[in-house]
């Protein structure tokens, strides 16, 4: 199943365990993860942030950025969580 990097915190998510498609239909011009969409992460695997998978989100290009919300995101794991807000 094809992951992505959720434009809002930088973890990688599957599109199985999102609405990354729906969201592809509506036109959103970001991609974001289930906890950042819904406020609780589905817990089908670890939330983890982006290491270099093979993604299909961002578009190549824009990967690079990807890696400021991944130095985001592990920087929060000192008590703020990725997508926002105390623990």
């Amino acid at each position: 199943m094809p992951l992505f990097i959720c434009d809002g915190c930088g973890c990688v998510e599957n599109t199985a365990t999102s609405d990354f498609w729906i969201q592809r239909r509506e036109g959103l011009p970001d991609r974001r993860c289930s906890k950042c969409r819904t406020g609780k992460w589905h817990d089908r695997f670890p939330q983890r942030p982006y290491a270099g998978q093979k993604v299909i989100w961002p578009p190549r290009a824009s990967i690079t950025s990807s890696f400021q919300s991944r130095s985001m995101w592990i920087a929060s794991a000192s008590g703020i969580a990725a997508c926002g807000g105390p623990r």
